[in-house]
């Protein structure tokens, strides 16, 4: 559906190397930001019915379980979901995992209003159909239930390279579908899905090129830091909102 099984490939092969991106000093700040983000934003959610799509190789499936999450985790690549098994296992935290679900974003195997909080994070800018994607994650997520997600700020100081992504169709340097956002545009799909933001956060990453390069990465850092709440959020390449379902179904 939709050219999934392309992106299935890319994930199923990067799945072997994806966590080397943070071990450089680059990596290594953005990873720590965007778990000290999301450690924050979902402190709450201890004993919660949570829902991780795309879980990647677990690095926040990991945080949401040390937080007490009653988490159930779905992706699009076997190899990804078995590597966040693994890594949930290995840490002890295989107790906080309900189910773990090799699935597509666009028919997710859930009933209706089954889960608390949803997450999904660096998902939305390889998606073909945002807004069929948001509509299921609306599906599953009951009413009053939050969902934190992110997404590629096309209006900020790395507009040239969210340009160049648009226009190419893929991400800078890797061969996956890739597309930036315009805010409004985001907001609009949230809000056809159900869900408007009560919370939205900047964050700056580093970007793949620069990771080598440590003085320019902790410039970055800092940057990173000074765009979380302030005027400059505004103009950070990746948004974290978080959003609330309205009380009446779609």
């Amino acid at each position: 559906m939709l050219d999934e099984q392309a992106t299935r490939s890319f994930y199923q092969e990067d799945s072997i190397t994806y966590d080397s991106r943070w071990h450089s000093p680059g990596g290594n700040i953005t990873n720590r930001a965007q778990i000290r983000l999301v450690q924050s934003v979902c402190s709450g959610w201890a004993h919660r019915r949570v829902l991780e799509v795309g879980c990647g190789t677990g690095r926040f499936s990991e945080v949401l379980a040390r937080i007490g999450a009653d988490l159930t985790i779905a992706d699009l690549a076997p190899a990804m979901l078995s590597v966040t098994v693994e890594r949930l296992k290995r840490e002890g935290l295989e107790s906080r995992l309900r189910a773990a679900e090799c699935a597509s974003i666009y028919q997710l195997p859930f009933d209706d209003d089954s889960f608390d909080c949803a997450f999904m994070l660096n998902v939305v800018g390889h998606l073909r159909d945002t807004q069929l994607a948001l509509n299921e994650i609306s599906r599953v997520l009951r009413p009053n239930g939050t969902l934190l997600v992110n997404f590629p700020n096309l209006y900020s100081i790395y507009f040239p390279a969210g340009a160049r992504v648009n226009r190419q169709a893929k991400a800078v340097g890797q061969d996956v579908y890739s597309r930036w956002f315009r805010p409004c545009d985001m907001t609009s799909a949230l809000a056809a899905a159900g869900l408007s933001i009560v919370d939205w956060y900047g964050h700056v990453h580093v970007p793949r090129s620069l990771h080598t390069n440590r003085w320019v990465a902790a410039m970055i850092g800092s940057l990173d830091c000074a765009s979380r709440h302030t005027w400059l959020r505004h103009l950070a390449p990746v948004r974290f909102c978080l959003c609330r379902k309205s009380e009446t179904t779609q």
